[in-house]
């Protein structure tokens, strides 16, 4: 059982989220925090461990770009700092690549606080120079992005492909969730907290107090009908699939093979970890391995962007995700 909080944001969002992660590291004392952070001047941005508070500022969870997967970062500090608590601002993607993890035993997350953000979704890399030109810094496209957060964002086709197909802009599975779609964000925020969590983080000092259920309410039905709306686009993607291009597993992997040495999309891919490259001559290209690799695809599009001859990967590896699930489910 969870409850929604409001956090007031006086006119400024980002500051207000920022404020609210510097409480809440006092509060539940965390060490510092894993999430997306300015680089080069503002001019850029990357997931980063920051555990200074005052470096708070740096922190941006809602940047329209994305360009590495932060759910990665976590492993690292986590391999590197066994002793210490953490939390971990994510979006949907990141959080299912940290569930992956998680049951590849690459990770355990007691000593975690995972903090889920609705995703406003991200423009391609390849724009990040004259989008960052034009309104000067990642911390303005930021303000920018939040200003349509009440109507569910930008035009969702200037968006990378893979967000465009995200039917869950909203964080899974999170110990606490932050909500900015279908709000009017100059005015508050929802923060959503697991109920036994909430006492040891201090939230109703760090909150202001309990949120209506009219403000619940339409939070929630924003992101009900992105959910349907991307899910739309999605089987719209898949259904367009060019004939001559892979519909099922096999076919998949035989193009990865022509594609070598390239294999961009691999590198990309947030929980590929060589399963391709552990297969010997003459074995089954379709091992355990490699169906559970498929099956688990996180549809967050890395691949697709990454990939030289703009290949839709997204549309493929959903179809032949959905294709191995059903598999899983039969058998």
């Amino acid at each position: 059982m969870s409850t929604t909080w409001m956090l007031k944001t006086k006119g400024d969002p980002l500051s207000a989220a920022q404020n609210f992660f510097l409480n809440l590291q006092e509060q539940a004392h965390l060490q510092g925090f894993v999430l997306p952070r300015y680089q080069s001047d503002g001019q850029a941005i990357n997931p980063d461990l920051i555990e200074n508070p005052d470096d708070l500022v740096e922190a941006d969870p809602f940047a329209p770009f994305v360009r590495i997967n932060g759910a990665k970062i976590v492993v690292q500090v986590d391999q590197t700092r066994p002793e210490a608590r953490f939390g971990a601002v994510l979006r949907s993607c990141e959080i299912r690549a940290l569930r992956n993890f998680v049951r590849r035993e690459m990770i355990q997350l007691d000593r975690w606080l995972v903090i889920g953000v609705d995703c406003l979704s991200s423009f391609p890399a390849s724009d990040l120079e004259w989008r960052v030109q034009k309104a000067g810094t990642i911390k303005q496209l930021t303000r920018d992005a939040l200003r349509f957060a009440r109507q569910g964002g930008i035009a969702h086709y200037r968006f990378r492909r893979g967000c465009q197909m995200c039917f869950s802009p909203e964080p899974p599975e999170a110990d606490l969730s932050i909500h900015v779609l279908g709000l009017p964000v100059n005015d508050y925020l929802l923060v959503q907290v697991r109920d036994d969590l909430a006492p040891d983080l201090h939230i109703e000092e760090i909150t202001d107090g309990p949120a209506s259920q009219y403000k619940v309410s339409n939070s929630k039905r924003l992101r009900n009908s992105i959910k349907k709306r991307r899910m739309a686009v999605r089987i719209q993607a898949i259904d367009n699939i060019p004939t001559d291009l892979p519909q099922e597993a096999a076919g998949l992997l035989e193009l990865l093979a022509s594609c070598a040495p390239c294999h961009s999309c691999l590198d990309a891919c947030p929980i590929y970890a060589g399963e391709l490259a552990a297969i010997g001559p003459g074995e089954d290209h379709l091992s355990p391995e490699v169906r559970l690799w498929l099956a688990s695809c996180l549809a967050c599009g890395m691949c697709e962007e990454a990939c030289p001859n703009h290949l839709p990967l997204t549309a493929i590896k959903s179809r032949i995700a959905w294709q191995e699930m059903r598999t899983k489910v039969a058998s």
